[in-house]
């Protein structure tokens, strides 16, 4: 059926309380084309109410309602499938009402000056809400509540007087690429909403005067696992008592929503997170941006991404709200510039911190001494930067300020600055793979700093040192330090270094003063210089160039051996005392380029002491010994003394041998061995001895390279011999295997679980424990001989192999994939349960599942076959529940079931009434609904029995 008139001309027009069109029961019905006016209404009557009760398709086009301002509804939808396009609804109560409706379009529709609402959906799932304008109304443009899986979309809510859209117990719904702009309040609030997607809308202006907080977009309580990505939030303040914010989630119960790539600009405040686990990336553009960001983390986790191009900053960047700090850029396309005397970073009170590939232009600064970033952290909890490049004026400012203990600095590269990096009673840090150069003092200075490793670092054209050390117990490793005004490395009053495999040329090329490649200064002891390369350090000026110089009789006790010192001014010298020279006084190692052809003994002898001094040194690490090397030939170790070995760690292994070579023996042994001491725990002076074997111990199965000419078997009393020594009960493969067959097969016996429960979203639940019994008792199993398994109601799961880690509530957890949940039995404990031993296991990544570890629930995730299987035996697809004690499954809840039967006529029994004899009344319950335990069907029989009449009552 059509019903079309001919635009405004055609009006019709109700008195007050009537319903123009009142649509219960049409194959398919089309109204189109003509305006209706209620402007009589003084209640809340609908224009038109579609309740079309085979929900057949019925439409509205091109139809005008105009109101009176404060009555009446536009259009109420009750039934599915239906749509309302292009239509201009005005003035009245609420202009569109989904009420129930599922599967309704509304598409190219004006509904605007309502008292209510522009727009109302209640429980209309799977709406399609696309190309309209619903503004200016004296609530809200939109109300969703209890609407799921609705797509809103290129719609504009625009100066509503409360909000542009409210979301309210909604989830699953895409709300994108709309206009909410303007409102009095918020752009979008939503509350108690799950799985929505937030994206690519814009939440501009909504300036308010309130006491409470506003925002662009306003998360509120109990909104979980949200993504809000691509959303631009501008311009949003409030000159209340209250902030104005681009993006709030206000509420802890708000858990691992997902914030990323929103833009915000001008704004009270860009975001605020006071959720729980929320992943956040913030994008920058400006300075205030930038703070804004770096608050809002707070005291949590977020990224921060710089995107490509240049932020001025004349302000420094405070970080100090005790988070997870991520700072990130797009590579040396992004700039941060300075203005100013400023240090870029203030790092005082973090969790953790990373900066990474960016880039930052410090020439504005005038004083050598001021820090880019300054790190004054006070927990020693380490900040890690990897891929920084930091360009100053040629004299001013320092890269890296470090007066906290355990960073890392990584791959960046500092040039013209005062300083490269500047460590200032400053220890264990890590200063690896930078580029250092042209500034216009030392390149890396230590100021009383100890235990730092500092390798493979480029240090070249600075103004000073390379590398200048004030400081003890540091290991300077693999770096190149060349061209500097100086020295390469440079040690005053510092202790116990080692300088090994530097390489440093061209250092102290024309100046005033003698320097070199490695110099020694005040009482700089006992300190280790082996293996270095240092050659070319000239002096075209005044002073010398020295390969190696202990400059002072206070410097005491170092050693030096197997550098490489050639072309320097000065190769080698020495007024230190009780220098220590591997080899004979002149076996440093000058002019000697480590081939063999050409060495003294002397230098052999010195190669072979830095072995032994290199393995003393480093304790816990194997020494591989593999001979030196000359044209390819290796000669092998020989000593006429003695060698020892003392292990000064209790415990430590004394003496173990590996052969990692191809075809190589792992031990030839000629002559006696005397063996001492104990083996497990017994004294090896109390073991049996016997037998002594003879010849070479072969078997006939065996081929030998040589041959089989010396093969000989034992004697019948050897053989004996060795029963004697060696049993069954000495061997002991460090496996306890009765308790390894218990927790195998724990698995098995695996029951219980009360009400176990599958929900729609595979959501995994049950209600009394499960327990693992009569399977062991014992430290090496339960010490109570059972363990409870109960199911937690809160916390993140540990995730392992590749799964996922979702949270905990009073329902259960969602399993999603091909995951499983195991639990860890506590071995050795008693029966309680213990939430934190729960896994969550994919099979994505190497993982080998412990035999302690039993099989909770698994889910089968294939499209038409989803499903999840238990350990305690049963299988349950999705909203499916297993009550412990019956037999068989619950597919509804008692009140849907009751709802059924009433539906199926048994509320209607009292007016139904058997009139004749040999009647019956039968009433169907409908089965397929409702648990197994119930009848099918309930009969009522009026029959003659033998003496009177009766009615008979039976089911089945």
């Amino acid at each position: 059926m059509v019903i079309y008139g001919h635009g405004d001309n055609t009006i019709l027009q109700a008195a007050d309380g009537i319903i123009i069109f009142n649509i219960t029961c049409t194959a398919s019905c089309l109204i189109k084309t003509l305006r209706l006016d209620i402007s009589n209404y003084t209640t809340d009557t609908q224009a038109v109410l579609i309740n079309e009760t085979n929900n057949n398709i019925v439409g509205f086009e091109d139809v005008s309602i105009i109101g009176g301002a404060a009555n009446g509804i536009g259009i109420e939808v009750q039934s599915d499938n239906c749509y309302i396009e292009q239509c201009n609804i005005l003035q009245m109560k609420t202009g569109i009402y989904l009420n129930g409706a599922e599967k309704t379009r509304v598409s190219g529709t004006l509904s605007r000056l309502h008292v209510n609402y522009g727009l109302h959906l209640n429980l209309a799932d799977y709406s399609i809400i696309t190309g309209n304008s619903f503004t200016a109304n004296t609530i809200h443009g939109i109300y969703i509540f209890d609407s799921d899986y609705c797509i809103i979309s290129n719609t504009g809510c625009t100066s509503n007087l409360n909000t542009g859209i409210y979301s309210e117990n909604s989830s699953y719904n895409t709300i994108s690429s709309n206009l909410s702009n303007s409102n009095s309040l918020n752009g979008l609030y939503i509350t108690q909403g799950n799985y929505n997607t937030i994206s690519s809308n814009t939440f501009s202006n909504n300036d308010s005067n309130v006491a409470g907080d506003t925002a662009g977009l306003f998360m509120g309580a109990n909104c979980d696992y949200n993504t809000i990505t691509g959303n631009s939030c501008n311009n949003n303040n409030n000159i209340g008592t209250g902030d104005g914010y681009g993006i709030i989630i206000s509420a802890a119960t708000s858990n691992e929503n997902v914030v990323v790539a929103n833009n915000f600009n001008g704004n009270d405040i860009d975001v605020k997170d006071a959720g729980t686990q929320t992943i956040i990336i913030y994008y920058v553009q400006s300075r205030d941006e930038f703070q804004d960001a770096i608050d809002s983390i707070g005291t949590r986790s977020g990224t921060i991404v710089i995107p490509t191009g240049e932020i001025t900053l004349d302000a420094e960047l405070n970080i100090n709200g005790g988070g997870d700090y991520t700072i990130q850029g797009e590579g040396v396309g992004t700039v941060l510039t300075t203005v100013g005397e400023i240090n870029l970073f203030n790092i005082t009170n973090v969790k953790s911190c990373t900066f990474k590939n960016f880039k930052v232009d410090v020439s504005s600064l005038g004083v050598d001494t001021t820090p880019v970033f300054n790190i004054v952290e006070g927990s020693d909890i380490g900040i890690v930067f990897s891929f920084i490049t930091i360009v100053g004026d040629g004299s001013n400012g320092i890269g890296f300020e470090l007066t906290t203990n355990n960073n890392i600095v990584n791959n960046c590269n500092m040039s013209s600055l005062g300083r490269g990096i500047r460590l200032v009673t400053s220890n264990n840090n890590i200063i690896t793979n930078n580029v250092i150069s042209t500034n216009q003092f030392d390149g890396i200075t230590f100021g009383g700093s100890s235990f730092n490793l500092l390798a493979n670092n480029i240090i070249n054209d600075n103004g000073a040192a390379g590398i200048s050390v004030n400081g003890s117990d540091n290991n300077i490793n693999g770096n190149t330090c060349n061209d500097n005004d100086d020295y390469g490395i440079y040690l005053l009053g510092s202790d116990n270094n080692i300088l090994s495999n530097n390489i440093c040329y061209g250092n102290n090329s024309n100046s005033g003063g003698s320097g070199g490649g490695i110099w020694l200064h005040g009482t700089s002891d006992d300190n280790i210089i082996i293996g270095n390369t240092l050659y070319d350090n000239n002096n075209a000026g005044g002073g010398t160039g020295y390969g190696l110089r202990i400059n002072a009789g206070t410097n005491d006790n170092n050693i030096v051996g197997v550098n490489m010192i050639t072309g320097n001014d000065t190769n080698y010298s020495d007024i230190g005392t009780g220098t220590i020279l591997l080899g004979d006084n002149t076996a440093y190692g000058a002019g000697w380029n480590g081939d063999l052809g050409t060495a003294t003994k002397n230098a052999i002898y010195d190669k072979i002491q830095s072995l032994a001094l290199a393995a003393h040194l480093h304790d816990g690490d194997v020494l591989q010994l593999d001979g030196i090397d000359s044209n390819g030939g290796v000669f092998a170790f020989a000593t006429t003394n003695s060698i020892g070995i003392d292990m000064v760690n209790a415990g430590a292994t004394v003496f173990s041998i590996t052969n990692s070579g191809a075809g190589v023996a792992s031990l030839d042994i000629t002559g006696n061995i005397t063996v001492s001491g104990t083996v497990d725990g017994v004294d090896i002076a109390d073991r049996d001895h016997a037998p002594t074997v003879g010849g070479d111990l072969t078997h006939d199965s065996i081929t030998f390279p040589n041959g089989n000419a010396n093969e000989q078997h034992l004697t019948a009393a050897q053989v004996a011999a060795l029963h004697t020594i060696a049993t069954f009960g000495d061997v002991n493969s460090g496996t306890d295997f009765n308790s390894h067959s218990e927790q195998v097969k724990a698995g098995f016996h695996l029951a219980g679980g009360g009400t176990i429960t599958v929900d729609g979203s595979y959501r995994v639940g049950w209600t009394d424990r499960m327990i693992v019994i009569s399977a062991g008792r014992g430290t090496h199993f339960s010490t109570n001989g059972f363990f409870n398994i109960d199911q937690p109601t809160s916390g993140v799961i540990t995730a392992v192999g590749g799964g996922s880690a979702p949270t905990w509530n009073a329902s259960g957890i969602i399993i999603s994939g091909w995951n499983s949940i195991y639990y860890i039995l506590p071995i050795g404990s008693g029966n309680a349960s213990i939430a934190a031993n729960f896994r969550m296991v994919g099979y994505t990544s190497d993982f080998e599942i412990p035999d302690e570890w039993i099989l909770i629930a698994k889910k089968h995730h294939e499209a038409g076959a989803e499903h999840i299987k238990f350990g305690v035996g049963i299988q349950l697809n999705a909203s499916e529940t297993w009550v412990q004690g019956t037999a068989s499954m619950i597919k509804y809840t008692n009140a849907e079931a009751l709802a059924y039967v009433n539906a199926q006529g048994l509320a209607l029994a009292a007016s139904k009434v058997i009139t004749t004899e040999d009647a019956d009344l039968t009433f169907d319950f409908g089965r397929a609904r409702i648990d197994s335990r119930f009848a099918t069907m309930m009969t009522i029989s009026n029959r003659a029995m033998t003496t009177q009449d009766q009615y008979a009552f039976g089911q089945t």
